[in-house]
């Protein structure tokens, strides 16, 4: 699928992910933890492109991605 009803660059409120491969259910919120902003992208696949968001941190850590398909739910 190469089109999106999100927008790129698109500012998230919140992320939530399931449980995947026993490692426990997850969450970030802009604003939170350190969390600077959450944003959607898009990262090329073997089918095409697909959405993303990318987390910033206001410390030293580095962005982290996380593919929107399998956020168990995301805040607009």
């Amino acid at each position: 699928m190469n089109k999106s009803i999100l927008s790129q660059d698109q500012p998230l409120k919140s992320l939530y992910w399931p449980d995947y491969n026993a490692e426990g259910a997850g969450s970030i919120r802009s604003g939170q933890l350190g969390c600077t902003g959450i944003a959607v992208s898009q990262l090329r696949g073997p089918m095409g492109f697909y959405d993303v968001a990318v987390v910033t941190f206001d410390d030293h850590r580095p962005p982290s991605i996380h593919p929107l398909h399998q956020c168990e739910s995301i805040e607009i």
